[in-house]
């Protein structure tokens, strides 16, 4: 519970807070754990705001930016970006002040169709991408294909109405022959 700090006006207190941030590996230990990157759309979404928030800008192109020094969080944060279904990328740089060098800084660049942002100001700077505008900005695209010698493989076929499912971190999300058959009009083999 919170107490309002009667000193000031912005202040309060949380009762047992270290114990809570030390009980759920929070403390000195920023990263985003894993029940908040599974929940609801909305509070991931709300989550990305807040990050972005504090860590995060909007560059001359209106194109957003998450930056960090700990690479634990920046993987988290592209974690909870990508399933948002957001196609983002990582670039890392020398994290430098006064010439000095202070290890290293990671941005994650990325754009949306919805607001990333609670703060109006940043907000106000964001450039929104139309669903079906920029294709290149929103699809992984293959870049090359190389002939394999010939080995037993899987099919996967998923039992799910859209015949979609998600592989690895990057939440890409293939189609199954099953969809690919029926979206040309021809009806899928069963087979168990």
């Amino acid at each position: 519970m919170a107490h309002k700090i009667p000193s000031s006006p912005f202040l309060y207190r949380v009762e047992d807070l270290t114990k809570l941030l030390r009980v759920n590996n929070l403390r000195n230990n920023k990263h985003i754990p894993r029940q908040y990157l599974r929940a609801s759309f909305d509070q991931r979404l709300n989550l990305l705001k807040g990050l972005m928030d504090t860590d995060g800008t909007v560059d001359a192109d209106g194109h957003t930016i998450f930056y960090n020094t700990n690479k634990e969080l920046i993987d988290d944060t592209l974690e909870l970006i990508r399933t948002l279904g957001l196609k983002a990328r990582i670039n890392e740089k020398p994290a430098k002040f006064n010439g000095k060098n202070y290890g290293s800084v990671y941005e994650i660049t990325f754009i949306a169709p919805f607001y990333v942002f609670h703060l109006p100001r940043k907000t106000a700077k964001q450039k929104l991408v139309q669903i079906g505008t920029s294709k290149r900005a929103r699809f992984h695209n293959i870049v090359d294909c190389q002939p394999i010698d010939p080995v037993p493989m899987w099919r996967i076929i998923v039992n799910s109405p859209s015949s979609l499912y998600l592989t690895e971190k990057s939440f890409v999300q293939p189609l199954s022959d099953r969809s690919r058959l029926q979206k040309f009009g021809k009806k899928p083999k069963t087979t168990h």
